[in-house]
């Protein structure tokens, strides 16, 4: 297993190029450091034997801590993208770099006008990927990443205001099945569950939770790392075997529309 991170730069006070309106209170830079220096503590206990890599530090590039839009997971490698806001664009040399030093082979490329988050890519394993169609994703990278994956893509709306798929929904493997934001239930009836492959139940069931946040999780081996309010879903869903389940607060970092799957990239 190899993780990818980037640290916190001094600069992330100016970051959130799309600060959600529901929450306009001020960065506390400190804050957020430590939160992130919390968060790449637990991935390490959570992988002790992974390998990790950290990109440069980049105090000019405000957003660069969220590594998941720039490089996208692969079976059999890595597939750089054109992050869909042209400032975000020069955070990929850095993360390139560090990843084709770490010996991981790059896969496919987008062609312009193109543009692809790593935040709309949710990887259902060998089942291929769930792509959202947002402000910052196109039909045509989609495409693309089926094509360098080797994998199927279902290219679907990102539901309501959110900025980015994996802000609504994520997979915590066949075992805990899929985690959708209450707020986003109606679209994934309507749009997704039709579609899947095998069927909501071949990935393990849905659980909706009322706290969006807490619909983000990362999976780590057999840790599942999360953050939000707790509910009476969630308990159940933490009940079940197969995964040891850690709490990471990072809501310094979600005033920046940021959330968990944002700050890494785990290759199995």
């Amino acid at each position: 297993m190899l993780i990818l991170t980037r640290p916190l730069p001094r600069s992330f006070a100016e970051a959130a190029l799309s600060r959600s309106p529901r929450d306009q209170a001020p960065i506390d830079q400190a804050r957020a450091e430590a939160q992130h220096a919390d968060y790449v503590a637990a991935l390490r206990e959570a992988a002790p034997d992974a390998v990790f890599v950290e990109a440069p530090a980049a105090d000019d590039l405000p957003d660069c801590v969220f590594v998941e839009d720039i490089a996208v997971a692969l079976p059999r490698g890595v597939m750089f993208t054109t992050p869909g806001a042209v400032s975000r664009q020069a955070e990929v040399e850095g993360v390139r770099s560090a990843l084709l030093r770490a010996g991981l082979q790059p896969r496919g490329a987008l062609s312009p006008p193109d543009t692809l988050d790593g935040g709309d890519v949710l990887s259902l394993g060998d089942r291929g990927f769930l792509v959202g169609h947002s402000r910052r994703t196109t039909p045509g990278a989609a495409q693309a990443l089926s094509e360098a994956a080797g994998l199927p893509v279902m290219f679907v709306p990102v539901p309501g205001d959110e900025l980015h798929l994996k802000s609504a929904i994520t997979w915590a493997g066949p075992t805990h099945g899929l985690l959708c934001a209450e707020s986003a239930r109606r679209w994934f009836e309507s749009t997704v569950a039709p579609y899947l492959p095998g069927g909501v139940a071949d990935l393990g069931g849905v659980t909706f939770l009322a706290d969006a946040l807490a619909a983000n999780v990362v999976i780590v081996g057999e840790t599942a790392l999360w953050q939000g309010e707790d509910c009476p879903a969630f308990a159940a869903l933490r009940a079940k075997p197969g995964l040891l389940w850690r709490r990471v607060n990072m809501d310094e970092l979600a005033k920046a529309d940021g959330a968990l799957t944002c700050c890494s990239v785990i290759f199995p």
